[in-house]
């Protein structure tokens, strides 16, 4: 259910461009070799435009020169996880755009966006028209993560959870009024009273040009001899480390 609003998304922008779509069968999807090289499915239907998650592009790439991204794909479409720096060095040329896409389908898909080039910090940019997002303050009560109603400043360095707002914010979960409640909350801001705001359960950071940079999942949060560590702001460090791929981080059970 979750792959519904990106179908719907990818439909809406196909049709009207004059574009098609090429539907693969359940092998062809899981057969991730025969995508990619130069008489794989994606060159045999000239595929130009690919949205997929970084960690598909990751090792359909990572399995050597028989299976690189066609010369036909034009455009990069990634989303639904973090990117990594190292994925953008390998794959970027003249020919080919990369797009790293934050897109919960609480808001209707796509709500930021940022193009990618090698050797430059991967985020996901600011918010597209129609949009707006606040950061939340996060703080521990016990043993469980809380959220405060309370923007953070938009400064350099400010951490936080995004909440998203817009007209393209759905109503909530069918059937699940506690859920909606949780995460669809009232806009903290007096000037936008009446509003509504998405509570997305990420961990993102500001950098020097306010731009947002993806850390983590607030709930990847875990504590190590008594003090907490966010396993997605551990990896990125990590992530620059010469003939790194890709890298998992985790806490094993005491």
């Amino acid at each position: 259910m979750r792959q519904l609003p990106v179908s719907g998304h990818v439909l809406k922008t196909a049709m009207p461009g004059g574009a098609h779509l090429a539907i693969g069968n359940g092998n062809e999807c899981q057969d991730v070799p025969s995508l990619g090289g130069a008489s794989g499915i994606w060159a045999q239907r000239r595929i130009t435009v690919v949205n997929a998650v970084p960690t598909l592009i990751n090792i359909m790439t990572s399995l050597g020169s028989q299976c690189p991204l066609p010369p036909s794909v034009r455009l990069l479409n990634l989303g639904g996880e973090a990117c990594p720096p190292a994925l953008v060095n390998r794959l970027w040329s003249m020919s080919l755009r990369i797009l790293n896409t934050y897109r919960p389908s609480e808001t209707t898909v796509t709500a930021t966006f940022q193009e990618l080039f090698p050797n430059q910090q991967v985020t996901i940019w600011k918010p597209l028209p129609l949009y707006h997002a606040l950061l939340l303050a996060v703080h521990e009560d016990g043993e469980k993560k809380k959220w405060s109603p309370i923007p953070l400043p938009h400064e350099e360095g400010a951490e936080g959870e995004p909440a998203i707002g817009g007209p393209c914010l759905g109503k909530g979960y069918v059937q699940r009024p506690e859920l909606t409640k949780e995460k669809f909350i009232p806009h903290p801001l007096p000037s936008r009273n009446g509003e509504r705001l998405y509570r997305t359960g990420d961990l993102v950071r500001l950098d020097k040009n306010l731009n947002i940079v993806f850390l983590g999942r607030i709930d990847a949060q875990v504590k190590i001899v008594g003090s907490a560590s966010n396993l997605g702001k551990s990896n990125m460090p990590l992530e620059h480390i010469p003939g790194c791929r890709q890298l998992l981080s985790f806490c094993p059970p005491a």
